[in-house]
């Protein structure tokens, strides 16, 4: 998966390196690692690492979060039992259940269990990455992660993903798994951005977990046909790959199920049932096309890690604005009726705007970071209106 990234992960990689250089846990001239120089050529010519210097960069990721991992009061957190459990073999986890639970290594396999499980599903720049976009702790992340993880069900999607060895090609089984990873990060910045510090795992994932679950199952039920319509085109794409249906469809929709958080909260906030939620976020999402919008932010130019930090900003910026234009149109109605079509009449020139700035958007040439950020100014007012 790192390597089908290669020179998009160069910069946070060299950040990375840099970083356990300062902390004296590397010597590059030891491990034969790229110096400064080597690395900005290797920017300008668009390379990434070598497959062998990636090898030596993820045992020093892993060596780096166990440590901090094993240091904070995560391993002793209840939500992980099964972690260790499933850390043995099957024959074991049932009938010496109870002695597991009380290994004198407990702590230290929880560890090893959680800091695999987060470098290698999403990578040894994960955690970092995230902390510049957060400004939160490696253990914060990692809270995070793992209430996405089981909230999202993700290891039954990793199981059939993997199962696929010998029937599909590598590539296409590396794809689903970035489109899982895509859902991973998005979904872990909401817990950082919209939890109370430090994340409380069981709770978050009690908020979210059935919610994400009934919308999964009829999100194709609930999303606007336009929609449905890019999203089965994608899945019927994974199809012809060879992925099982069920799996092409569950891979295709991941994008659209990272807004399920917004959803769920959007729903409890305003007492609306969470798919009548879902059917006006999305309605709202078509309506001011800020899925148009996302996709251009990720398409931006990102050459430096200054501007990966702006287009992130930008689409994290944009969710933000669905979830409140949704919410600004459901306390501004009285229940009855078609929700949204009732708001738009009530605010026809702000409506009238936005339209007429996404119609001059999507018959631009290029789209830019300073278009982008006026038509996120825009949505800012509908949003507040």
């Amino acid at each position: 998966i790192v390597k089908a990234q290669d020179e998009s992960l160069l910069d946070i990689q060299a950040r990375f390196i840099r970083s356990l250089e300062r902390s004296g846990r590397l010597d590059r001239e030891v491990e034969f690692l790229p110096d400064d120089e080597s690395l900005s050529d290797m920017e300008r010519n668009k390379e990434g690492l070598t497959r062998p210097e990636i090898a030596i960069v993820m045992p020093y990721a892993k060596l780096w979060l166990y440590d901090e991992i094993l240091a904070s009061d995560l391993p002793d957190a209840k939500e992980l039992e099964q972690d260790l459990v499933d850390y043995f073999p099957t024959p074991l986890r049932q009938k010496y259940r109870s002695e597991i639970g009380h290994h004198r290594l407990r702590r230290e396999i929880i560890a090893t269990v959680i800091t695999n499980s987060m470098i290698n599903r999403v990578g040894g720049t994960f955690v970092t990455n995230l902390m510049e976009k957060s400004g939160t702790s490696p253990i914060d992340i990692a809270r995070a992660y793992i209430a996405v993880r089981d909230a999202f069900d993700l290891e039954s999607i990793w199981a059939d993903i993997e199962g696929l060895d010998n029937v599909v090609s590598a590539d296409t089984q590396v794809t689903l798994l970035l489109d899982v990873n895509q859902l991973i990060e998005r979904a872990t910045l909401w817990l950082l951005r919209h939890s109370l510090q430090p994340v409380d795992i069981r709770k978050n994932i009690q908020e979210f977990k059935s919610g994400i679950q009934a919308l999964s199952t009829n999100m194709e039920k609930i999303i606007p046909k336009a929609v449905a319509e890019r999203v089965n085109y994608r899945a019927n794409r994974y199809e012809r790959a060879g992925i099982p249906k069920m799996l092409a469809k569950r891979a295709a929709y991941l994008l659209l199920l990272v807004s399920a958080l917004d959803i769920i909260r959007t729903s409890n906030a305003c007492k609306m049932n969470q798919k009548e939620t879902a059917k006006l976020y999305f309605r709202v999402g078509e309506e001011f096309g800020l899925g148009w919008l996302r996709y251009s932010a990720e398409k931006l130019p990102t050459d430096n890690h200054w501007q990966k930090l702006a287009a992130a900003a930008m689409i994290e910026e944009l969710y933000s604005h669905q979830r409140k234009i949704t919410l600004r149109i459901v306390k501004s109605g009285n229940g009855k009726g078609d929700l949204l079509e009732s708001w738009k009449k009530a605010n026809g020139p702000l409506v009238y705007q936005a339209a007429q700035m996404q119609a001059e958007l999507e018959t631009a040439e290029l789209v830019d970071l300073s278009m982008l950020a006026v038509a996120s100014r825009n949505l800012s007012a509908i949003a507040g209106s």
